[in-house]
């Protein structure tokens, strides 16, 4: 497994054999999540479960659904002296959310100009960085002007401001 979605299902298995290379079948296994908020099929951060003819152990795993660590680390233990730790890289998800966000909260008036804050997330609320660009419009506004002129883009970021201006002044 080189990585996995955050949030995304996945099975992990190990297969216990002996030194004769015999698979050791109905023994318990545990899987133990380390990091994370990732859970298994049962939805706790342990699973215990049992290896079958071949001496395979899997269990359902939902990996993290942020990527705080960048990684998942699952801890298995056979015994209290046969154990090891799976790693598992998360990668994000595809943006799913654009939030807006008024910065300025002072009284407004023509001619005046409002800041406004651009954030990119994902379904699980974890920010996406991103080199994306985006439009503004204001439909029925033929004197508002939106700065940047050019171009308003994420620039290797999750979030991106731009400000609106009414072009026509009027009095306060």
């Amino acid at each position: 497994l080189d990585s996995l979605e955050i949030g995304s299902d996945t099975l992990l298995q190990v297969q216990l054999i002996d030194i004769f290379k015999n698979a050791i079948k109905d023994s318990s296994v545990t899987f133990i999540s380390l990091s994370g908020n990732g859970r298994f099929s049962n939805n706790a951060d342990t699973i215990i479960v049992s290896t079958d003819i071949e001496g395979k152990a899997t269990a359902e795993y939902t990996a993290s659904t942020s990527l705080f660590n960048n990684y998942d680390s699952i801890l298995v233990k056979y015994s209290s002296q046969l154990a090891d730790t799976i790693i598992i890289p998360l990668k994000p998800i595809p943006a799913s959310q654009i939030a807006l966000s008024l910065i300025s909260a002072e009284p407004f008036s023509a001619g005046d100009t409002l800041y406004f804050q651009v954030s990119l997330k994902d379904k699980f609320e974890n920010n996406i960085i991103s080199n994306s660009e985006y439009n503004v419009i204001f439909p029925d506004s033929l004197t508002t002007e939106i700065i940047p002129i050019d171009e308003l883009k994420f620039l290797n970021s999750s979030l991106d401001t731009f400000s609106v201006r009414d072009t026509l002044k009027g009095l306060k």
